[in-house]
């Protein structure tokens, strides 16, 4: 069933991204997709001249976009421009909050949630919140139960205990289960800001 369905379901994910992608070009992203950030960033000096930018940035790649979908390749290389210039522009909004208030910032993991909270019904936020809090704690859970099982019976019961009893092994596999519980809350703690955590 997997090796059927896994390539719709990729087919599926790819295309909801480049869904987005197109709604963006059309209707202006936030120049940051932290809200938190972007707070703290509106109190500093210089920040409204690089939000100016990337709005006037915005409507020129909006219409060079309109011209090149009813244009054809005439209008792609001033499209292509205009996107350099977009992209430039937000590159400088995302430097300037780095530099004032947190130099690990990325806000690559805040894009498709801050498009589902800005742009979808209420019904449907609250269905996609419970699909990924499900997929999350399904994805935690074996994990957790995976590493407690290989910690508890390939290590400590043929190392440590390999006579011990099952009430024995199940004591050790709940305290294993706790300590890489907490191993990884640190690791989400310092990957938040990588741009690369799930």
């Amino acid at each position: 069933m997997s090796a059927f369905l896994k390539i719709p379901m990729q087919f599926g994910i790819l295309l909801i991204g480049i869904m987005v992608f197109i709604f963006y070009q059309f209707s202006a992203p936030p120049i940051v997709f932290n809200r938190a950030e972007v707070a703290k960033a509106q109190q500093t000096e210089g920040f409204r001249d690089i939000q100016t930018r990337y709005d006037a940035a915005h409507a020129t790649r909006r219409e060079a976009a309109i011209n090149f979908s009813t244009g054809g390749e005439s209008a792609r290389q001033s499209y292509i421009d205009a996107d350099k210039r977009f992209n430039e522009s937000r590159k400088e909004a995302v430097a300037f909050v780095r530099q004032t208030s947190n130099p690990t910032f990325n806000d690559v993991n805040y894009v498709f949630p801050t498009f589902i909270l800005e742009n979808m019904p209420i019904g449907v936020i609250g269905l996609l919140i419970a699909a990924i809090f499900a997929a999350a704690m399904s994805s935690i859970s074996a994990e957790l139960n995976s590493l407690a099982t290989a910690t508890t019976i390939d290590f400590y019961r043929r190392l440590y205990k390999p006579e011990a009893t099952d009430s024995h092994y199940v004591m050790v596999g709940r305290a294993t289960t706790f300590i890489w519980g907490v191993f990884a809350c640190i690791v989400a703690l310092f990957a938040t800001n990588s741009g690369f955590a799930h």
